[in-house]
């Protein structure tokens, strides 16, 4: 295979990895939304020191983020590296 169509394959592949991670983010905060704004449940609005469940669904969220850009960084530079 030519360095071009290794070249083209990788960024196909980057691409749909790219997209699979960004709908599971939009996925968790939408979850978020929708839990934080409509759902009523038995958890508490605050934990014991008195920070909104909110707060700590929505730096889950952020953190989810981090995570999934970190993942997304590994995977897409160990598959450039097999085609160097």
């Amino acid at each position: 295979m030519s360095n071009h169509a290794a070249t083209q394959t990788t960024d196909t592949e980057n691409l749909k990895l790219g997209i699979y991670l960004a709908l599971i983010q939009i996925s968790v905060f939408f979850s978020f939304v929708l839990y934080c704004a409509f759902h009523r449940s038995p958890v508490p609005p605050t934990l014991n020191d008195g920070i909104p469940t909110p707060f700590i669904f929505g730096l889950l969220v952020i953190l989810c983020g981090v995570v999934l850009t970190i993942l997304y960084v590994q995977l897409t530079n160990r598959q450039e590296d097999r085609h160097v």
